[in-house]
């Protein structure tokens, strides 16, 4: 054994401190393994699983030994071992060290590491319980990256549309970037969407202030919104705020696409995110015919006949590509 007792420690804390003590002392004798270190291992399945929960931020916190988080780690470390000079032994100094030391480890560890992403796949909708309390909701295929300190909660939505409720902690704000903006939250709930190029925001509860990426603190922000409203910005950077349908919003959740006057276009871009056959507009002249309706996300065929039913159009199948194009209407379906 390489500490002491801690009969105040529950069992597993216990071997987590002796995990880093060993972590401590072998790095402290510039070896990788000991005869003892392997008769503690073999000993209890809690000591191997100390271990390696202890080990793997121990070398990731090696990797980075000159970051100034790591430096003020490894001084606190010390002064942490001098201050308990005076106790019986070696072994005691460098468990009160480890536990100093597994007081911040995890913390370091979370700010070094890379972001977590989150993806759903075509017809996938997924919800994720985040660490502070706040929670994700997917649509199909969307992705998501993620990345929390204990300063900050920044997230970046990077394809498709995701519904956020957030934990409320002034400490640690929370933001998410879509395009060339970043959305600010304290503790409420909202929609991002991105669609091709244009960005839509959607204010369920509370209030967000939405800014440029890259603003200067103290700019103007693009919106600050209110319950029910809708930040719209286009490709070209034009951005408008409006009431939004809420239940037009939301439709993703139950499964339905609702369009109401929409251009072909965009409705298109929509259909496109929950079908295996992408669909593809060849003619420039029906991207502007207008559509409104309820569709069922998971019969992409019923939007398809609906547009060649009520609409000049005809489809053609091409593997895994159906084309929609003008259809030339004869005297005798005038």
């Amino acid at each position: 054994m390489v500490t002491d007792t801690f009969p105040s420690e529950k069992p597993y804390t216990r071997c987590l401190v002796e995990a880093a003590a060993w972590c401590a002392k072998l790095a402290d004798e510039g070896i990788d393994r000991s005869p003892e270190l392997d008769r503690w291992l073999s000993a209890d399945d809690r000591h191997r699983a100390a271990w390696r929960q202890v080990r793997g931020p121990w070398t990731f916190i090696g990797e980075h030994a000159n970051a100034p988080e790591i430096l003020k780690l490894r001084g606190d470390v010390l002064r942490r071992a001098h201050a308990s000079s005076r106790a019986r032994s070696w072994v005691s100094r460098i468990s009160i060290a480890a536990t100093a030391l597994l007081a911040v480890l995890g913390v370091l560890f979370w700010a070094f590491r890379g972001p977590t992403i989150y993806q759903t796949g075509l017809g996938e909708r997924r919800v994720v319980a985040l660490s502070d309390g706040s929670q994700v909701e997917l649509d199909s295929a969307s992705e998501l990256r993620l990345r929390y300190s204990k300063d900050a909660r920044e997230l970046t939505l990077l394809r498709g549309q995701a519904r956020f409720a957030v934990a409320h902690d002034e400490s640690r704000p929370f933001s998410v970037v879509a395009g060339n903006q970043k959305v600010i939250a304290t503790g409420t709930a909202f929609t991002v969407d991105l669609l091709d190029s244009t960005l839509y925001v959607t204010l369920l509860e509370g209030r967000v202030l939405v800014r440029p990426r890259n603003a200067v603190q103290g700019g103007a922000p693009t919106a600050e919104l209110g319950v029910g409203e809708q930040l719209v910005v286009s490709t070209q950077g034009r951005a408008h705020v409006a009431p939004a349908n809420l239940e037009q919003v939301m439709a993703w959740r139950q499964g339905k696409i609702i369009f109401d006057d929409e251009p072909l276009s965009t409705a298109i871009e929509r259909v496109n995110r929950y079908s295996v056959n992408r669909l593809v507009l060849v003619d420039d002249r029906v991207a502007a015919l207008r559509i409104s309706g309820v569709f069922h996300i998971s019969n992409i065929s019923e939007f398809v006949d609906t547009l060649t039913h009520y609409l000049p159009l005809k489809s053609e199948k091409q593997h895994d590509t159906v084309l929609l194009s003008l259809r030339e209407l004869t005297p005798t379906s005038r």
